[in-house]
């Protein structure tokens, strides 16, 4: 499709494989990056079904292999092997948020942990005195996202032929190294290669994106509270982007009222995504 017009110290628990965190280890929830706030208690499991409206399918993630042309959008999604956790604690969230606005830029990045720890220091000030021009070549746009505990979801845009491929795969080996490094573990993290779908036409590219952001629902403390979920792109639609220039969800929100945040917050809401379930 194109554009339309309209820390815990958890090595010991990891060394083997993932399980279950203890209620100190459980994910928190916050508006501020700094300030996490006491929270889920279990983690969300995905089942494998088609998404429809009434008697259209909008979604079917056993659509046959497909090529991608340059400025279509895929919905893209992965799961931890055998359903286990993939995000232990804030700082392996913060991790991958890192990396998934930093690998956008084509060229192999050097120090990737030096970086990391200025980012985490000072997140808003890293992203705005970060480089633009490095952006200027960059393989993929990233629409939006959300970050389970144990998958994640992420909205892209292909800028150049095969850029979402090469991105996922440098995305997904550089955080399953730096979780088998963190926690003396070794062997896969994901299953398998990572999930798309192609998004064929803008109504599915909205409906898509309501079902990213409504995907925090699927956490008991969450349900009709998605908004305040921080590890979703949610806040950036409805809110202020809090990502700059690595964030480009201009494509949904553009289609809604400039005078009102709320329309896209209403369309979400009123969204029949989340009635079945994508896994």
């Amino acid at each position: 499709m194109k554009t339309p017009d309209s820390e815990t110290s958890a090595k010991s628990i990891m060394r083997n494989h993932p399980v279950e965190l203890s209620p100190a280890d459980r994910q928190k929830l916050t508006l501020n990056f700094f300030e996490p706030q006491p929270g889920l208690k279990k983690y969300a499991i995905c089942a494998t079904s088609d998404v429809a409206r009434g008697k259209r399918i909008l979604y079917n993630n056993k659509m046959k292999r497909f090529n991608i042309a340059p400025d279509e959008f895929l919905h893209v999604y992965n799961r931890g092997i055998a359903k286990n956790i993939i995000f232990f604690n804030d700082r392996d969230r913060k991790r991958f948020l890192f990396l998934m606005m930093i690998l956008q830029i084509p060229e192999t990045m050097k120090n990737l942990n030096r970086m990391f720890k200025d980012f985490i220091l000072d997140p808003e000030t890293y992203i705005k005195n970060f480089d633009s021009n490095l952006l200027k070549n960059r393989q993929i746009k990233l629409i939006n996202f959300c970050l389970m505990p144990n998958h994640f979801h992420l909205l892209l845009q292909e800028a150049e032929e095969g850029g979402i491929s090469k991105y996922m795969q440098r995305l997904q080996n550089a955080y399953t190294k730096y979780i088998n490094t963190k926690y003396e573990r070794s062997g896969h993290l994901l299953q398998g290669a990572y999930k798309a779908v192609l998004i064929e036409n803008n109504e599915q590219l909205l409906y898509i994106s309501s079902y990213i952001h409504k995907n925090p629902r699927e956490i008991k403390e969450l349900k009709n509270k998605e908004l305040k979920y921080f590890w979703s792109s949610y806040q950036d639609c409805v809110l202020v982007n809090r990502w700059g220039k690595f964030l480009q969800p201009d494509i949904i929100t553009s289609q809604f009222s400039s005078k009102n945040s709320d329309t896209y917050k209403i369309f979400v809401e009123t969204s029949p995504a989340k009635e079945s379930k994508i896994f």
